[in-house]
């Protein structure tokens, strides 16, 4: 085509579009004639917002979202005219362009309106790019039944799953109802305890889901094997009409199970067709230390009373040279985990060392001397004789009930009222002391101290500040210097002595490093050690008044059973 038929061709497009603004600009009133005018003729149109009120899981696919009523498109020519169009779709599923006429696009994958809008405009303006892009989606209502705690009507978008519908009809929002106390006079809100929902999400299958289509199409919804596989077909996108089935479960006889090294063990629902890999799967994959080498399905009869093993060489399911065995209900699975001591084992160290904090150790291998030698030493205010070495009590598997722990320890309850009281603090306490002498091994190198350690062990050594703690019924009780081989009456009296009320012969030595209470005999004097001395138990007269009651009555008794003896043997 030559370039003076190009031109030609070109001018008549103008000559016509000139045209049809002209007559479009003579029919409206004139204070609406001018640029403005004009302006709204070429497309100076505002578009509402570019984001969706509606949150979305990611950008929308066009071959798979369908065009329907409240859609709001934008369509615009580039080219010598530029328009622009922010239309919505009509109820009848169609949009109406200015100046093109009326596109049946409703019911469409959005790739497919988009090529009837393109060739429409086309039809009218043959030079330029026509351009549609989905703006807002729209909002409908689709339906939810069954095993749900809030069945009815709810609002979706095509940008929205069955899962969500799904998730808000099991999960009944936090009521509160409102109930009049006269005494009050005004409205009391109270919030009732929810123990239905739990019931309702143990007994809504997540797996047997019924999705009825507008169109008659019935579809299962598998919301377990969507996140297993990212298949859309297994929790697809609303459309409008939808309606949602949710039936009931019952995990204790409709089930398969997957136990071990998977990263999320239990029972799953079973549903006809389910595989092995498909299970595993489901229960989110292979854990990292499960032996993939082979794993055992067991499978129990109708009677419950004979089960069979099957050993499974998984390794070559999952490479397509075995057959991915289908299961039956009741099956369970079991994935070996290997296994592995590596862990991230440490003890703390705290006190009077040179480099306190925590250091790696070996299982059942580093012992007390070697984690010592790497904190660097003792500072010059350290107090071996008190330190101390605490380790946590092994506890039953978190998997059991705790309650097995009491119960353990509780068989040993004594019946003391004072061993009974510290017997149940001592319970509640998840360290006890690991009896070992720091001095003898530290500065006498014996090796019968040198404890193995264990994970979360703690070691810590107080300050020596040299004195003795004298507390109790003494006149000026609290720290005196200590003096080495000085005897326990010593400190008392340079505590002012002892007062009126003490039991001075009852007076005990409670050692800093073990908190044992022991008779001022029995032990030296060391820094940081505590004199005890206790106060005397104060009777008033009525006390002794009553003991004194109670002898007579006792040896007036005595008395009259000797008397009536020796009456009755003359």
């Amino acid at each position: 085509m030559k370039f003076s038929s190009v031109l030609s061709m070109g001018l008549m497009v103008l000559i016509g579009v000139s045209a049809d603004l002209v007559s479009q600009v003579k029919q409206m009133p004139d204070d609406r004639v001018g640029q403005r005018s004009l302006e709204e003729l070429l497309g100076k149109t505002q578009l509402p917002p570019a984001t969706s009120v509606v949150p979305m899981e990611g950008m929308i696919d066009p071959e798979t979202y369908v065009v329907g009523p409240a859609d709001v498109v934008s369509i615009s020519l580039w080219g010598p005219i530029s328009l622009t169009y922010s239309l919505s779709v009509t109820p009848e599923g169609t949009v109406i362009i200015p100046t093109v006429g009326e596109a049946k696009i409703g019911g469409r994958t959005l790739v497919a309106a988009k090529q009837i809008v393109r060739d429409m405009v086309r039809k009218r303006f043959v030079m330029g790019e026509i351009s549609m892009t989905l703006m807002t989606p729209r909002s409908f209502v689709v339906t939810l039944r069954g095993a749900v705690l809030m069945p009815g009507s709810y609002v979706a978008s095509p940008v929205v799953r069955v899962e969500k519908i799904v998730r808000e009809g099991i999960k009944i929002p936090q009521p509160t109802t409102t109930m009049n106390v006269p005494s009050v006079g005004r409205d009391v809100v109270r919030v009732p305890q929810l123990d239905r929902q739990d019931e309702f999400s143990k007994s809504s299958s997540l797996r047997n889901i019924l999705l009825i289509r507008k169109s008659g199409d019935t579809l299962r919804i598998d919301i377990p094997k969507f996140y297993s596989t990212q298949e859309d077909r297994y929790n697809p996108f609303l459309l409008d009409g939808d309606i949602i089935v949710v039936p009931r479960r019952d995990l204790k006889t409709d089930f398969v199970s997957v136990l071990g090294a998977v990263n999320s063990p239990g029972s799953y629902e079973f549903v006809p067709g389910d595989r092995l890999v498909d299970l595993i799967g489901i229960a989110q994959g292979l854990a990292p230390a499960a032996d993939s080498g082979t794993i055992v399905l067991s499978r129990m009869d109708d009677s419950g009373r004979n089960l069979s093993d099957q050993t499974i060489e998984l390794k070559r399911v999952l490479r397509g040279e075995r057959e991915n065995i289908p299961l039956m209900r009741g099956d369970r699975i079991v994935v070996s985990q290997v296994e592995s001591r590596k862990r991230d084992y440490q003890v703390v160290v705290s006190g009077e060392v040179l480099f306190p904090g925590r250091y790696p150790i070996s299982v059942s291998n580093t012992r007390l001397s070697a984690v010592m030698k790497k904190v660097g030493g003792l500072t010059d205010h350290a107090l071996l004789t008190g330190a101390i070495l605490l380790r946590k009590e092994q506890e039953i598997s978190e998997d059991l009930d705790p309650s097995l722990q009491r119960m353990r320890n509780l068989r040993a309850y004594p019946g003391f009222p004072g061993d009974s009281a510290y017997f149940l603090l001592n319970m509640q306490s998840s360290y006890v002391p690991v009896v070992v002498d720091f001095h003898k091994l530290l500065n006498e190198g014996d090796s019968t101290q040198d404890i193995v350690l264990q994970d979360e062990d703690i070691i810590f050594v107080p300050s020596d500040l040299s004195t003795v703690i004298v507390n109790g019924q003494v006149s000026k009780p609290g720290h005196i210097p200590f003096v080495r081989g000085a005897r326990y009456d010593y400190y008392i009296r340079q505590a002012g002595g002892f007062l009126g009320s003490a039991l001075s012969g009852d007076v005990k030595i409670i050692k800093r490093a073990t908190l044992a209470w022991v008779d001022p005999g029995d032990t030296n004097l060391e820094p940081g050690d505590q004199i005890w001395v206790p106060k005397g138990v104060q009777r008033d007269f009525a006390y002794y008044f009553t003991i004194l009651r109670d002898a007579v009555s006792v040896t007036a008794a005595v008395a009259t059973a000797v008397l009536l003896y020796i009456q009755v043997s003359k």
